[in-house]
């Protein structure tokens, strides 16, 4: 009816794929209207909450920084062959899943030789309000660091690539750092 208006609620189950879908809208009275809608699901609306990380897959990136080490003397050490294959293990990953990823030397104080911090960031999102996370990814020239900075690198880099996949519309920009030579002395 000219004038009026109605409600309508439109609800998702917990099985709806991410994505964007259009509605439209038919009202047939003594005209007929037609409006189109635009319904995200998965976006960053209320309601998305931080998608759960599968521990399997923190652990088949934990395997993989134990492989590196393991072709390259045992250690991922700032210096080696071993910590260079660490960061291009991580940087394929997070720009196959869409990230702008970028190798930063070491500025600070840094061992000579020592491979580049790597920064990846969301291209999405308000730069403004940019939310950094980080962990260390060389190991300790004894050893090839899995109990301590790459079980950290593994789940700071699932959770990435889980952001990416769960919830690629985020409101706030994203900032994963994974940085060089922290074993050698707090650098």
């Amino acid at each position: 009816t000219s004038g009026a208006s109605s409600t309508m609620k439109v609800t998702t189950s917990t099985s709806t794929a991410p994505g964007t879908y259009p509605i439209t809208i038919t009202a047939k009275g003594t005209a007929t209207h037609t409006a189109q809608y635009t319904l995200t699901v998965g976006g960053s609306g209320p309601g998305t909450g931080a998608p759960d990380i599968d521990v399997a897959k923190v652990r088949a990136h934990l395997t993989e920084f134990q492989s590196i080490a393991s072709r390259n003397g045992g250690n991922r050490r700032s210096t080696s062959q071993g910590y260079r294959d660490s960061v291009a293990y991580v940087k394929g990953k997070l720009q196959a899943a869409g990230y702008t990823v970028t190798e930063q030397p070491c500025t600070s104080g840094c061992t000579s030789g020592a491979g580049p911090n790597l920064i990846a960031e969301w291209p999405k999102g308000d730069a403004a309000n940019t939310y950094m996370f980080g962990a260390h990814l060389d190991s300790v020239g004894a050893g090839p660091g899995i109990n301590d900075n790459a079980s950290g690198s593994a789940a700071l880099l699932e959770t990435a690539l889980a952001l990416a996949e769960k919830n690629p519309n985020m409101k706030n920009r994203v900032r994963f750092g994974w940085w060089t030579d922290e074993e050698q002395g707090l650098n």
